[in-house]
């Protein structure tokens, strides 16, 4: 009672990160998130603007940031002993030292460097052999999708940008981001049965 109590008496601002991690956690609303990247985006900033990768800029390489801010609140545990700071730390350095390996991988059977995103998930992309009837296949998938996801798909096929989805779903670029990725996910999954 008396912890109820105090969320609706309390600024967000004076909660401990733990304390907003265990809100999102439990409710998933997006005001604890939001709260979450406002309050460590300085974090995420120091150690980002350490990576030199080619192609990516400031502003690329802390988008990733909050990405890896979103996993690390959906997998923060304080019974593991660590504070979320040091948790998000592990999960920003990981997402970014992903990225430079992968930025530094040499194309498979070429010497050349990889100079884009876009080619790198050329790269790693599974190819599927499709007959004419493509459109029919991604229609089955987007059926197979729900909520926010379908939402996502749809905004996507239509030529929306992801900052503008973000605006259409009163959301943030980084949960935009985060639903592309599991679509991304779910659709090689989906290409792989048919």
């Amino acid at each position: 009672m008396q912890e109820k109590y105090r969320i609706f008496t309390v600024e967000l601002h004076d909660y401990t990160n733990e304390e907003l991690v265990e809100f999102f956690q439990s409710t998933q609303k997006e005001e604890y998130l939001k709260e979450l990247m406002v309050r460590n985006s300085g974090i995420i900033r120091i150690i980002a603007s350490s990576y030199s990768i080619p192609n990516y800029d400031i502003d690329d390489l802390m988008e990733i940031g909050y990405i890896a801010l979103w996993d690390a609140t959906k997998h923060y545990d304080k019974a593991r002993g660590c504070t979320f700071c040091t948790a998000l730390k592990g999960f920003v350095r990981q997402k970014l030292n992903n990225l430079y390996n992968e930025a530094y991988r040499k194309k498979r059977g070429a010497k050349e460097q990889v100079i884009s995103w876009d080619e790198l998930e050329e790269i790693n992309k599974e190819y599927y052999s499709y007959d004419d009837h493509s459109d029919l296949y991604i229609a089955d998938f987007l059926k197979m999708l729900t909520g926010t996801a379908r939402k996502v798909a749809e905004l996507l096929i239509n030529g929306t940008s992801k900052g503008d989805i973000a605006k259409l779903l009163s959301c943030t670029p980084a949960t935009v981001s985060y639903y592309i990725k599991r679509i991304q996910i779910a659709y090689i999954s989906y290409a792989g049965e048919v």
